[in-house]
């Protein structure tokens, strides 16, 4: 297994699933962590030792027992550091153009469980460094159950080297989604004579899977060959990721509309535009059908 050192490749895409990077937390970083325990194990094995010594020696000789739970506690988070190491001997992590993928040993039991990261549900990904290019890369995952824009951290890559080339392709290959909304979406008109998209153009998708693309224009009666896109009631979202990768963010956008039982009509488009800073963004939508 290559070590986590290892210069990130610089692809991504959606066709079959490439390795992008692989590696392993380093011991002495994963150790690192677990340090803070040390002292406190210490403490507890020393109040331990002196409430057996009290209360044995004032009370009754059995009773020294009760405190055993607390030197029992004690030697275990004091050797929090070892088994940390140990632990990341077993830990593998691995990039792909689809996901992130982590294997760990689960405590106390010889069983590896595998837990994978996908742009459906990672919204965001930071890297909390230690100053010196190491630390751990945390995954925020959106939590639908609870609201829009709701995250729960996950610390997914942990004590890794080269820590901001490896949060830079995190991002690029899990970060594809800005916040989903139901709005009332206008309607746009685009002219379908196969000219080359430029920065203000429309890729339509009908419902039988037919696709039409074509630049924005002003006026829907200017010529022929001008077709619009629905008005009403749309769940939209803005691309934050590589074109490549668009698929995904058409992913989040049905994942969205599942959870709160909305019916999407299966006419989606892309509006491609630039933002208020000057910069090329993409816009999504997916029609939603309204009752009678």
């Amino acid at each position: 297994m290559p070590s986590a050192t290892e210069t990130p490749a610089a692809e991504h895409g959606t066709g079959p699933e490439r390795t992008l990077w692989e590696g392993q937390p380093r011991p002495d970083l994963a150790g690192r962590a677990a340090r803070v325990l040390v002292p406190i194990g210490a403490t507890f094995i020393f109040t331990g030792l002196m409430f057996s010594a009290m209360v044995g020696t004032i009370i009754a000789t059995w009773m020294y027992l009760l405190g055993l739970p607390f030197v029992a506690l004690g030697i275990y988070l004091t050797l929090s550091t070892r088994r940390a190491r140990r632990q990341a001997g077993h830990t593998f992590y691995r990039l792909t153009t689809h996901s992130a993928i982590v294997r760990r040993p689960k405590p106390f039991q010889s069983i590896i469980i595998e837990e994978r990261f996908t742009p459906l549900e990672v919204a965001r990904v930071e890297a909390i460094g230690q100053g010196d290019d190491t630390g751990d890369i945390v995954f925020f995952l959106r939590d639908e159950a609870v609201g829009d824009g709701v995250t729960i951290a996950r610390r997914a890559f942990e004590g890794v080297d080269g820590l901001l080339a490896i949060a830079v392709l995190a991002r690029d290959v899990l970060v594809t989604t800005g916040p989903v909304a139901a709005l009332e979406a206008p309607s746009l008109a685009f002219l379908v004579d196969g000219t080359p998209l430029g920065p203000r153009s429309v890729t339509f998708h009908d419902s039988s899977g037919e696709v039409h693309s074509g630049p924005l224009v002003t006026d829907s009666a200017a010529s022929a060959g001008v077709a619009t896109t629905p008005n009403g009631l749309a769940a939209v979202a803005v691309h934050e990721g590589p074109a490549d990768r668009l698929s995904w963010t058409h992913e989040v956008i049905r994942a969205w509309c599942k959870h709160r039982g909305l019916q999407t009509t299966g006419l989606s488009w892309e509006v491609q535009d630039e933002a208020p800073d000057g910069r090329g963004r993409i816009e999504v939508y997916h029609q939603i059908a309204v009752e009678p």
